[in-house]
């Protein structure tokens, strides 16, 4: 039997990567305005390099 690999998909370019590949970023639920919360999701190491597309890095990946 082979082995199930762990998938996902970034969510600035949409590729898949390896999820322990993936950081998780904070990112506003209205297009900038902070005052309305925040949600999370995945980015890759490219995209995570584009600041301006997110508030803040949650949590850097597991595995490098």
């Amino acid at each position: 039997m082979s082995k199930k690999s762990n998938l996902t998909v970034c969510s600035s370019c949409l590729e898949d990567f390896n999820t322990k590949e993936l950081y998780i970023v904070n990112k506003p639920m209205r297009h900038g305005d902070i005052s309305y919360g925040f949600y999370r999701t995945v980015y890759c190491e490219e995209c995570v390099k584009k600041e301006e597309t997110y508030h803040s890095i949650h949590s850097e990946p597991k595995k490098k």
